[in-house]
């Protein structure tokens, strides 16, 4: 993924810059760059503006997956993505131990 390294003081007014053209990847993670401790990556996508991106170094980085952060980020695992994303899937949840205990209504269970 394609990240801009970005002076430290820099980093803020990027970000917001970069939101604002809508250019932030979701989940995108702020990253020390490590050629440069002064600097800051920043990952960026093509909707950014020359503007934005031309005054800064444009450094490749390979990014894992972000890991998953409910339940839910799991279900494409066990069930095709259609299903996945065509079913209102319960918020509400409780842990026992390593089991997670959820309610299903009908349509749900068909797939629990």
């Amino acid at each position: 993924m394609r990240h801009l390294s970005v002076p430290s003081h820099d980093t803020q007014r990027i970000l917001h810059q970069l939101k604002a053209e809508s250019a932030l990847p979701e989940g995108a993670r702020v990253r020390v760059d490590p050629s440069n401790s002064e600097h800051r990556l920043i990952p960026f996508t093509a909707l950014a503006s020359p503007e934005t991106i031309d005054s800064f170094t444009i450094v490749e980085v390979e990014v894992e997956p972000p890991t998953a952060r409910s339940y839910r980020d799991h279900l494409t695992n066990f069930l095709p993505s259609d299903i996945v994303e065509s079913t209102e899937w319960p918020t509400r949840h409780e842990f026992v131990g390593d089991l997670i205990l959820l309610k299903l209504n009908d349509r749900q269970r068909e797939f629990g």
